[in-house]
């Protein structure tokens, strides 16, 4: 069986079509990788724009599936078309038998528009989701809402204490 097929035209990227469970992940994040480094504003206000949901995956019917273009065949070999249209075949059957699995994310067209960075469109035009890049924006949310609640309780202390003194 194929569980996986790495797209020549795509590069550096795997499609598999299962859960994939690790003991650990690492990414690569050293700051020498980086430029343009900028801290994340307005967190809380973006993270607030963004709507949790829970769905189910459905698979969509031959007419709206968007199949391998005319071009991306072109550029294969017949093998190699014929492999990716068996991940396609057995990528289907997986997703039918996670059709009754209950799931929690994003709607990938709504979370485009708070955070674009975030959302990536396939050569076949579906939309993914970089959830692990989510986590900073949520690290600085919780971070300016500490911030709000300390100055909060700073404010209620006191008028507690302008409130005591007035007794």
């Amino acid at each position: 069986s194929v569980f996986a097929y790495y797209d020549m035209l795509e590069g550096n990227k795997f499609t598999f079509n299962c859960d994939v469970y690790s003991q650990g992940v690492m990414i690569t994040s050293d700051e020498r990788y980086k430029t343009n480094i900028n801290p994340l504003d307005s967190a809380y206000s973006l993270v607030r724009q963004l709507n949790g949901v829970s769905y189910n995956y459905t698979i969509p019917q031959k007419s709206e599936q968007t199949q391998m273009s005319t071009k991306k065949a072109a550029d294969l070999t017949e093998k190699e078309v014929a492999e990716v249209r068996l991940f396609e075949e057995i990528n289907a059957k997986g997703l039918q038998a996670k059709q009754q699995d209950k799931r929690l994310g994003f709607l990938a067209q709504d979370l485009q528009k708070v955070f674009p960075e975030l959302v990536h469109k396939d050569s076949t035009g579906y939309y993914h989701v970089d959830y692990i890049g989510l986590i900073p924006v949520l690290v600085e949310s919780i971070k300016e809402q500490a911030t709000r609640i300390d100055n909060q309780e700073e404010r209620i202390r006191l008028l507690e204490q302008q409130v005591k003194n007035l007794k």
